[in-house]
């Protein structure tokens, strides 16, 4: 990830495509040479949602690190310790474009962990360029989102590209999964049907649920209804599982279980 994002920024430039310094160790033994500023951000292997990150403060704790690392000879990436003011997500569905901005509410400087508010905010041109150059990357990506955070002073800083990873949120997650369905088509079509009597489906709903028999359209539907009511009753369970954690913990620390 770190060889392509590099070559996007080479190709367009630093300005229209800020790409956070990052320096990638193979292995272990190497971090022991950084130039860098703290703090830092390491990130290790291929983790995600705020797994495999911490945050340091000086050189001691990057070696101290290295010792640790070194047990499984992970592969890691350092990079500055941002101070951000927001997050920024954009989507990338075939042609359909999506942009986040994530507000943190919590005291952590993991979002995942202190906790963010995704809010939909319109696509800029500017982050259009960051995802259609992002789609050129391994060869070209139809489903991707690039992460950023915007600093203080306003300046934007690209952190990473996620492949299906993009986090599909529940509101638009009827209208994304159809989306994904329609991206599947298309590419099932140019691979195994090559005759010119089928058109693209160019992703519209439209296209697609003409071309497709009622009897099938209607069934697609009726999953994609049944996976939502099942999302549904598992975050209620996950709200009510973290309810009785914190009543647990209530009670122990009251009555020392």
């Amino acid at each position: 990830m770190v060889s392509e994002l590099r070559q996007v920024e080479a190709r367009v430039g630093h300005q229209k495509f800020p790409l956070v310094p990052i320096t990638y160790y193979d292995t272990p033994e190497r971090i022991g040479v950084w130039d860098g500023q703290f703090p830092a951000i390491i990130k290790v292997s291929h983790a995600h949602a705020g797994m495999g990150k911490a945050k340091l403060e000086n050189m001691g704790q990057l070696q101290d690190s290295a010792t640790i690392l070194a047990l499984n000879q992970d592969y890691c990436t350092v990079e500055p310790y941002i101070n951000t003011k927001e997050g920024v997500r954009v989507q990338k569905i075939g042609p359909n474009y999506r942009v986040y901005k994530k507000v943190f509410t919590g005291s952590g400087w993991k979002s995942q962990f202190g906790g963010a508010d995704l809010q939909s905010i319109p696509l800029t041109d500017e982050f259009k360029i960051w995802a259609d150059e992002c789609a050129k990357c391994y060869g070209g990506m139809d489903l991707l989102a690039v992460d950023a955070v915007l600093d203080e002073n306003g300046n934007y800083h690209i952190l990473e590209l996620n492949g299906s990873a993009i986090g599909i949120q529940a509101q638009h997650w009827t209208e994304d999964s159809k989306r994904l369905v329609y991206l599947v088509i298309d590419r099932m079509n140019e691979i195994f049907c090559k005759s010119d009597d089928i058109p693209p489906s160019q992703n519209t709903m439209d296209d697609v649920s003409n071309s497709m028999p009622a009897l099938e359209w209607n069934k697609m539907n009726e999953t994609l209804q049944h996976y939502e009511k099942e999302i549904a009753d598992l975050k209620q369970k996950i709200r009510s599982m973290e309810k009785e954690k914190k009543e647990d913990g209530f009670l122990s620390s009251v009555f020392n279980f």
